[in-house]
C-alpha cells in the first residue's frame, strides 16, 4: 500500500464511519507521521467525535476495556491510543487487542502496534518503514505546501528524494518540518548537517561494519574517504553510531528486544545480531567521552590524527 492510499482511506470520514477499531501496524513507530494524520483529521472534521488520549503505562487492561467500549451521556469518543508496543508489555498488547475483537459501539479506536495476532480479527493498515519519492513529494504536498511554494526550499526537498531512493518516513516528516523554519540563507548549512541522519552510502555502511567487527579492511575504507566529508561530519556520524550501540546493547542486555531493533536503525546487522555481545555499554559511553575531547580540540583549532588515534586504539583493545 502506497503512503497515498493510506492517506485515502484515514482522510475519508465513511471510512471511520464503517471501522471502529483500527490497528496502524509497522516495524517502528511513525509517531511523526501519527501526529500530522492526527491533526488533519481534527482540523478537516474527518471525525466529528471529540479526540481522548490514553496513558497506557497507568491502565490496567481490565480497567482499559470498559474505559474504551463505554459512551458518556451517549457521546462517542475517539480514543487513540498511540505506541502500544511501548505502554504494554506483549501479554498486555494482546489481550487489549483480543478485548476489542469484535466491537462494534459508537466510539472509534485507532493505536499503533508492530504486529496484531493471527487468531485476532482487527481492520490494519500496514505503514511503511521507508517511503519513496513519489510517496515523499505526496506528503510534501499535503502537510507542507507553503514549503513547496517556497523555491528554493522547494529545491532541497526535491533533491533529497532524488538522491535516496528510500527514506524512513519519521525521518522525512521531520525533515519537512525543520526545512519549513529555516531561512533560505541557512539552507546550504541545514543540508550538510542533515547528511548524517540520512541512510548510509554504501562506503559508510561497509566502515561501520568494519569497525564494529574490527576488520583490518576499516582502515582501507578509512583512509579512501575520510577526506571526503569535514571532521564535524564524522563527529555526529560516529556519535550517532556509538549512540545506538551503547543503547542496542543496555535493551538487549535487558531482554527489551523491541526497543534494541528500534534503536538499531543505521546500526550494521550483523552487529545487531551477533556482534553486540562483543561490547558492553560502558564501551561506547567512554568511546563517546572521547569524541567530546575531539570536538573541544578540533574547535581550538586543532586536527591532529584525533580519529586515526581513537580507531588504532579500538583495533587494539581486547573483547571489552
Amino acid at each position: 500500500m502506497t503512503i497515498q492510499q493510506i492517506l485515502n482511506i484515514v482522510f475519508d470520514p465513511a471510512y471511520w464511519q464503517r471501522t471502529p477499531v483500527t490497528c496502524f501496524v509497522s516495524n517502528s513507530f511513525p509517531y511523526q507521521f501519527m501526529r500530522k494524520v492526527l491533526q488533519k483529521i481534527e482540523a478537516d472534521k474527518i471525525l466529528t467525535i471529540p479526540r481522548s488520549r490514553v496513558q497506557l503505562s497507568t491502565q490496567d487492561v481490565k480497567t482499559l476495556l470498559p474505559l474504551l467500549q463505554q459512551t458518556v451521556l451517549g457521546q462517542a469518543s475517539f480514543f487513540w491510543l498511540g505506541d502500544v508496543e511501548d505502554g504494554f508489555t506483549t501479554k498486555n498488547r494482546d489481550a487489549l487487542l483480543a478485548g476489542l475483537n469484535g466491537y462494534v459501539g459508537e466510539n472509534r479506536i485507532a493505536l499503533f502496534v508492530q504486529e496484531v495476532p493471527a487468531k485476532i480479527s482487527l481492520q490494519t493498515i500496514q505503514l511503511p518503514v521507508d517511503i519513496t519519492a513519489a510517496d515523499g513529494m505526496a506528503l510534501a504536498q499535503l502537510f507542507a505546501s507553503k514549503t513547496l511554494a517556497n523555491p528554493p526550499k522547494r529545491s532541497v526537498i526535491e533533491a533529497l528524494l532524488n538522491q535516496n531512493q528510500q527514506l524512513p518516513l519519521n525521518l522525512f516528516i521531520t525533515i519537512l518540518d525543520s526545512i519549513e523554519l529555516v531561512h533560505v540563507k541557512h539552507l546550504p548549512d541545514f543540508v550538510r548537517y542533515l547528511t548524517p541522519l540520512l541512510p548510509l552510502s554504501a562506503e559508510l555502511s561497509n566502515l561501520s561494519q568494519a569497525f564494529f567487527k574490527r576488520d583490518r579492511s576499516f582502515f582501507t575504507t578509512w583512509s579512501n574517504i575520510s577526506s571526503e566529508y569535514p571532521p564535524v561530519f564524522w563527529l555526529a556520524f560516529w556519535h550517532d553510531q556509538w549512540w545506538r550501540a551503547f543503547h542496542v546493547i543496555t535493551f538487549a542486555q535487558q531482554k527489551n528486544i523491541i526497543l534494541a531493533k528500534k534503536m538499531g536503525f543505521k546500526l550494521p546487522y550483523s552487529f545487531i545480531t551477533r556482534e553486540w555481545q562483543n561490547y558492553q555499554p560502558e564501551y561506547f559511553q567512554k568511546l563517546l567521552a572521547q569524541l567530546y575531547t575531539i570536538d573541544y580540540n578540533i574547535k581550538r583549532g586543532h586536527s591532529f590524527c584525533f580519529f586515526d588515534f581513537l580507531y588504532a586504539q579500538h583495533f587494539a583493545r581486547m573483547k571489552k
